[in-house]
């Protein structure tokens, strides 16, 4: 059994161990659980799960240097924006970088977060990886050097993914509570379109939830998710498959929600899509008569 060395000085010691940096700072956090969790586990060498997790996130930081923000001096350059994560099993932590006195700065990477949020979970997705992810804003002290994770942002988080009953994500009110909360979500502009990162949807929550919880907004995993990051994997035809797959289950209707919320989103985009190709400018031959003879056939 180990003793105390009485030569030992603890003042010496303990400058190998300095304080930690524990300032608390405005960001945003999501806390994400992966729903069916036991079932990778049993299914998949843990290492071969360790490869699985990082390849998906190194999609998402990838996909989201691609997203570009306008305004900007140089569009031609990709934002490279980075967020923090940190996984512990079943658990996933996701933050933006904290907020600063740049409004314009804040408002950038306040849409770089929910874009690679977006990213995670729609390519998580593509990669056997269920998410149900709830996202908060405020004031917390992030030192993954340290191990601190602490703050209120971390439980409306965390108590906001527990609440819903679907794969999916959701925001907690304190969302727009950031800078630019305003403008997090305008709704109803142009043709059902929402301007913003956030949509306004209905969230289904647990039952337990339902007299102490409203949550009323999402992101738009399904337009990030018809892109290429994460697979060639059509998103709608995934979600089916899943929502046949455990038809008469327990769980059935968590993929019938997520799918709800993809058909409602699409259907918006290829109107707009539609929309604007019946308005695109016609070529000048286009507006002539279509006839099959001139008028000396007649």
């Amino acid at each position: 059994m180990g003793v105390p060395d009485p030569n030992d000085n603890p003042e010496v010691i303990r400058k190998d161990f300095p304080p930690s940096d524990c300032r608390a700072q405005e960001r945003f956090v999501a806390f994400c659980d992966v729903l069916g969790f036991l079932k990778l586990v049993e299914q998949l060498d843990v290492s071969r799960l360790a490869e699985k997790y990082d390849t998906m996130l190194r999609e998402a930081r990838a996909s989201c240097i691609m997203v570009k923000t306008y305004p900007s001096p140089k569009p031609w350059i990709a934002t490279r924006y980075r967020a923090g994560s940190v996984i512990f099993s079943d658990t996933m932590l996701l933050w933006s970088n904290p907020d600063n006195d740049d409004r314009s700065s804040s408002h950038h990477d306040t849409d770089s977060f929910f874009h690679y949020v977006a990213g995670v979970f729609s390519i998580g997705l593509k990669m056997g990886f269920p998410f149900r992810m709830g996202i908060a804003y405020g004031k917390c002290v992030i030192n993954p050097a340290a191990g601190l994770f602490l703050g209120q942002p971390m439980i409306h988080a965390y108590e906001t993914e527990q609440a819903q009953d679907w794969v999916g994500i959701a925001c907690h009110p304190s969302c727009f509570n950031s800078p630019g909360g305003d403008y997090l979500c305008m709704a109803g502009l142009l043709d059902g379109w929402q301007f913003g990162p956030l949509i306004e949807y209905d969230i289904p929550v647990k039952r337990e939830f339902k007299d102490r919880v409203s949550l009323r907004h999402s992101i738009d995993w399904p337009f990030w998710g018809r892109s290429d990051w994460g697979g060639f994997v059509d998103l709608e035809g995934l979600l089916r498959d899943k929502v046949e797959e455990y038809e008469g289950t327990t769980y059935g209707h968590r993929w019938q929600n997520a799918l709800k919320y993809l058909e409602f989103r699409l259907s918006i985009w290829k109107s707009i899509e539609r929309d604007f190709s019946n308005r695109r400018p016609r070529h000048h031959n286009d507006s002539l008569p279509n006839n099959s003879m001139d008028s000396d056939g007649e």
